[in-house]
């Protein structure tokens, strides 16, 4: 099971000084913010917990980038001049065919010097934690994929799509091998005062039909939410569930590829965490899901359980310490049921590789 505890802030950069007022934003629909105090960004910019310099092509790749501790504030965040970055870069991101992803690198490790690999494309990792963005700021980033969205040409489809799908462009998942799409690894929006608002503004994208972004990741931690947020991040988890009236195809790619949410620290309560559960009979993706620190009480930590009992078995990693009205026992009995999922995946996972092992084995002996 994972860990609760509060999310500590990172710790101060260095200097900072004035810039001048940024340029408006013409692309998104929020105003560009008010100058405000920022720190000095090098010409190669620090990888967050590498400690060493990278390349500057590496914000076209990768963009978590460090947070200094400052007070200063603005609309839509405290960097405005990064955000704006980040807009225009998600803005611009092209479709990749999903099992071309290399999802070995690792923006910690300071031996990988290959993130401008042409022929590896990255997933963005999105870290905008303690930002402070608001509701403004989730209107522009949605802003920004929908823009990527507009730009797509159609390659979404498998090649036997018929003509009226092809019109559409609907993104068609009856495989992964034959998708194209657009991938964050992970949207880190912890601190970030987002609201119920936000997180509804963000899940209606994310559950459109022709969206072709994944998000695999999601921190929507200490956003004040409440149980109208859950319920959009519900309405998240069971898209995955949704098909296309024309051919019975799943078309929403954001539910069908979620892995792991966080929304620990949000005040939701029994309403919430039942509209969650009842979610998470739908869902076949989500491995790993933090509700610590919540409202949850018997009623809401029922309906998870009914849930696991019931249908749900890819859930392997569920956090609820924290919320003090959980009985004691009703725990254990959710945490038996994880645990349950979680031998179940490891034992498949096992017979899998050595089916691999014996086929290979066989292949060198004839």
């Amino acid at each position: 099971m994972g860990c609760g505890g509060s999310k500590s802030k990172p710790a101060d950069a260095g200097t900072h000084q004035q810039h001048a007022p940024p340029k408006p934003m013409a692309k998104y629909s929020s105003p560009a913010p008010p100058a405000v105090a920022l720190p000095s960004v090098p010409p190669t910019m620090l990888a967050a917990g590498s400690g060493t310099d990278q390349p500057p092509g590496l914000l076209t790749n990768i963009i978590n980038l460090f947070v200094p501790n400052d007070d200063s504030a603005a609309s839509c965040g405290r960097y405005p001049d990064k955000f704006r970055k980040i807009l225009d870069l998600i803005a611009d991101y092209p479709l990749v065919n999903y099992d071309d992803y290399d999802d070995s690198a690792n923006i910690d490790d300071e031996s990988y010097d290959d993130v401008n690999d042409a022929s590896k494309p990255q997933p963005l990792d999105i870290n905008l934690d303690y930002w402070e963005i608001g509701y403004d700021g989730i209107k522009m980033i949605v802003a920004a994929l929908d823009e990527a969205n507009n730009n797509t040409d159609g390659n979404t489809l498998q090649q036997n799509a018929t003509p009226e799908e092809e019109e559409k462009n609907v993104p068609i998942l009856t495989t992964k091998t034959s998708l194209k799409c657009r991938k964050i690894r992970k949207l880190g929006l912890d601190h970030n005062q987002i609201g119920p608002k936000g997180v509804q503004h963000l899940v209606d994208f994310l559950c459109q039909q022709n969206n072709t972004w994944i998000i695999e990741e999601l921190d929507l931690g200490h956003n004040e939410m409440g149980d109208e947020g859950a319920i959009s991040v519900a309405k998240l988890l069971k898209s995955s569930s949704l098909t296309s009236s024309q051919n019975g195809m799943n078309t929403c790619l954001a539910g069908k590829y979620i892995q792991k949410i966080s929304i620990d620290y949000n005040e939701i309560g029994d309403a919430g965490t039942i509209s969650i559960a009842s979610a998470l009979r739908y869902n076949t993706s989500l491995h790993t899901l933090n509700l610590a620190d919540n409202n949850i009480g018997e009623v809401g930590c029922n309906g998870v359980d009914k849930s696991l009992r019931v249908s749900n078995t890819s859930l392997r990693d569920l956090n609820l310490m924290g919320n003090e009205n959980v009985p004691a026992e009703m725990e254990v009995q959710v945490k038996e049921k994880v645990r349950r999922n979680f031998v179940k995946h490891h034992h498949e996972q096992n017979v899998k590789n050595e089916g691999i092992l014996y086929f290979l084995d066989c292949s060198a002996m004839a």
